[in-house]
């Protein structure tokens, strides 16, 4: 598990980010309904997340097992933050209820603990949901913010210079003075180089 989560001293800035975008801009009206497309802003708020890591680090990219961790903590975060919002409104609406539940009226009662039961629901529900595709936007946003990996460095050492190994001297084989292999006196009759006899 540690070495999945080897970034996870980074992941509370990044998943808090993308939470809260993903969950103010699920609870936005109009906005919301892009949500329909598979919680779209929850798939952002993720991948966003798993960019922001990414980016914390330093490193060319996150694994998508990783990237799931991380995705389904922002998801919960975002479906912490819809679930407020989507219960504080529906009690919004349920205390005209409450209050005529308090004074004894019954079709009001059952109509405040419908909202009561509604709000749990969607505080819950906001969470395994979001935190379901949460796992997948980053997933997603793993694979997509992936960067290839750096060229690795030339291998080091110390080589002879290109071309033919060995080394000989100019001239042929064995080593002498230039103009072919040996010694050879210079031309002349009897003895080493010396003006010819006369007997």
């Amino acid at each position: 598990m540690q070495e999945t989560l080897k970034h996870r001293a980074h992941y509370v800035g990044p998943v808090v980010v993308g939470g809260v975008v993903a969950g103010i801009l699920s609870s936005i009206p109009l906005v919301n309904y892009c949500n329909a497309i598979f919680c779209m802003w929850n798939l952002v708020g993720s991948g966003l997340a798993v960019y922001l890591v990414m980016r914390r680090t330093g490193v060319h990219r996150i694994e998508p097992l990783e990237g799931a961790a991380i995705g389904a903590l922002a998801g919960l975060v975002s479906g912490v933050i819809f679930g407020l919002l989507a219960t504080l409104i529906t009690a919004f609406f349920g205390l005209t209820g409450i209050a005529a539940a308090l004074d004894g009226n019954s079709e009001a009662a059952q109509g405040a603990g419908f909202f009561v039961v509604l709000g749990l629901g969607f505080f819950f529900g906001g969470l395994v949901l979001y935190g379901a595709f949460g796992a997948l936007g980053g997933v997603l946003g793993a694979v997509v913010t992936a960067k290839p990996a750096p060229p690795a460095p030339p291998a080091g050492g110390f080589g002879p210079p290109p071309g033919p190994g060995g080394f000989a001297p100019p001239g042929g084989g064995g080593f002498g003075p230039p103009g072919g292999g040996g010694f050879t006196p210079p031309p002349g009759p009897g003895g080493y180089g010396g003006p010819p006899h006369t007997f």
